[in-house]
Formats: structure tokens, C-alpha cells, sequence
């Protein structure tokens, strides 16, 4: 049986840019970043606290944070956005 994929919109706050690059490169490989340091990502049940442990070893803690906001199937189905530059394809309001 396949695991069930999840999906998230991650954000962070990242002082060290070397870190920040680390946390980009990583998050890239389950999602596409939507803003400068924003991700939608997917990710299979089963490799979330994985992907999490990951990135939490590339924190300072005393200043780094990364945010995790899981998506129901309904709700990325109601995605969209606004922007000057609008691909095809994408949902409208």
C-alpha cells in the first residue's frame, strides 16, 4: 500500500544565508517555492518527520523558525492567487 502524500505549505525565517540556501534546497525537493521563503510541498505520510528532522538540523534555534500548514485535498483543490505576471493554468478567484 502507498503511503498517503501530504501536502504543506511551508514558510521560515532564516538568519544565516547559507542555512537559509540549505532549507530552500531541501524543501525544493518535495514542493516549488512560491514566494522568497515560502514552499508548497508534498510529501508522503510516512517521510514528513523525516523531512522535518532534516531541516530542524539546519537551525539556530534561537532565532530560526519554520512553519508547517497542512493542506486537506478540498483545500488545494481552492488555491489561487493574484499576480501581475499570471501563468496559465493556475486557479482564479
Amino acid at each position: 500500500m502507498k503511503p498517503e502524500l501530504l501536502d504543506f505549505v511551508v514558510s521560515y525565517d532564516i538568519t544565516d544565508n547559507r542555512k537559509r540556501k540549505k532549507i530552500a534546497d531541501i524543501l525544493d525537493e518535495y514542493g516549488h517555492r512560491v514566494q522568497y521563503s515560502v514552499f508548497e510541498i508534498t510529501v508522503p505520510s510516512n517521510d514528513f518527520s523525516k523531512l522535518r528532522s532534516r531541516l530542524i538540523k539546519h537551525l539556530r534555534q534561537s532565532t530560526d523558525t519554520i512553519r508547517y500548514y497542512s493542506l486537506c485535498q478540498k483545500c488545494v483543490a481552492k488555491v489561487s492567487f493574484d499576480s501581475a505576471k499570471r501563468k496559465g493554468g493556475e486557479n482564479k478567484p
